[in-house]
């Protein structure tokens, strides 16, 4: 269509120009022959009027027609520049849109990879942060480790000095302690020697092989004491080797209690199976096997019938004997004398020089070899001698 259009409007239009033409032409020629005109004027003015007239009317139906198509033409043309126009103005709005939409679209982008690069050189700088604080971190970490190697390395070496300085003391004071020791015994010696009176050491390791005779005026003190030397056998080394833990006690029934009494005041003590009779006869020693451990027999010296074979067959057995009297028993010096010779005589004296004197009458006169009381009085309580226990061994008179 647009091509028949186009067609149809360069024909009106060249056959616009060619009339155009000859209506030139036509005014032209009576100018020309301007002296012919009024010779002929008469003549023809008849004929030119008709012919004017007819032809003016021809003329003026061709021209507006012409002028019909001309304008249709026009309005084609306008039509056909404004809608170039118009496209020509879209395609410019188009081409500024697109330019538009370019630019937004370049200035998201950019926007977009300016974010990333952001996002990126951010990553990369935290990374870098990470990486520095890690570092740091790392540095830090062995600056600690460092500091605490050396402190740790400062401990030891205070802690070995401080280990250094108190065995040195230990061992200075084992030494002084030594010395005194030594001194000690060597004034003891001195001492002993001088007076004439020796210590003897209640040592478990030696009194357990002997046959012991606990005697005081008190029946509480011969408790007391068996307490103490119940509880030393208990700690020596050998006790399960050595012992059974049995203990037979040959008691009135007054004593009875007080032997129940102590061993609830020493429950720590090895021997826990106590056996407590009244009477004890030659019959039932002879039925005692023969044990391989020691086993201990307690005995009133107040209720020991027939001594003589009593204590005699309870020697032949492995038993340790301990007798318990009072310095007012006349027949306690004999039961002593039939201990044997291996045998202790255990004493504590008493503050009254009237019941040291009875004691020495009964015992020390009859045992030891020492002639009055006056001497044996001025021994015993020396002011440089700090004696708990007059002990008797064998014969021999000694201290503890």
């Amino acid at each position: 269509m647009d091509k028949i259009t186009d067609i149809l409007t360069t024909f009106f239009v060249n056959s616009k120009k060619n009339n155009k033409k000859e209506n030139s032409n036509i005014t032209t020629q009576p100018e020309q022959e301007p002296n012919s005109s009024s010779d002929t004027s008469s003549d023809t003015s008849s004929d030119t009027g008709s012919d004017t007239t007819s032809d003016t009317t021809s003329d003026t139906g061709s021209d507006t027609t012409e002028s019909i198509f001309s304008k249709k033409e026009s309005k084609k043309e306008s039509k056909k520049e404004s809608k170039k126009e118009s496209k020509k103005e879209s395609k410019k709005e188009s081409k500024k849109e697109s330019k538009k939409e370019s630019k937004k679209e370049s200035k998201k982008e950019s926007k977009k990879e300016s974010k990333k690069e952001s996002k990126k050189e951010s990553k990369k700088e935290s990374k870098k942060e990470s990486i520095y604080s890690d570092l740091s971190s790392l540095q830090s970490n062995k600056e600690k480790e460092i500091i605490e190697k050396e402190i740790l390395e400062k401990e030891i070496l205070e802690k070995e000095i401080l280990e250094k300085e108190i065995l040195e003391k230990e061992i200075l004071e084992k030494e002084i302690l030594e010395r005194e020791i030594i001194e000690k015994e060597m004034g003891e010696k001195e001492m002993e020697e001088k007076e004439g009176l020796k210590k003897y050491i209640l040592k478990p390791s030696e009194f357990y092989k002997k046959n012991i005779m606990i005697i005081n005026d008190n029946i509480n003190d011969n408790i007391s004491f068996l307490g103490d030397f119940l509880y030393k056998l208990s700690m020596m080394k050998d006790v399960t080797s050595i012992y059974d833990n049995d203990i037979h006690i040959i008691a009135s029934i007054e004593n009875k209690k007080l032997y129940k009494q102590m061993l609830l005041d020493n429950p720590y003590l090895y021997f826990t199976n106590f056996d407590v009779k009244q009477t004890l006869t030659k019959k039932k020693i002879n039925e005692l096997d023969s044990n391989s451990h020691r086993t201990i027999y307690i005995i009133d010296n107040e209720i020991l019938k027939d001594k003589n074979d009593v204590l005699k067959t309870l020697l032949d057995k492995n038993i340790q004997i301990i007798i318990i009297s009072n310095d007012d028993d006349k027949t306690s010096l004999d039961s002593y004398n039939l201990l044997g010779n291996n045998r202790l005589m255990i004493h504590k004296p008493n503050k009254l020089k009237l019941i040291q004197k009875k004691f020495y009458k009964n015992y020390i006169k009859k045992i030891c070899n020492i002639q009055t009381f006056d001497e044996y009085y001025d021994v015993i309580n020396n002011e440089n001698l700090d004696i708990k226990y007059i002990i008797l061994k064998d014969t021999e008179l000694r201290y503890n």
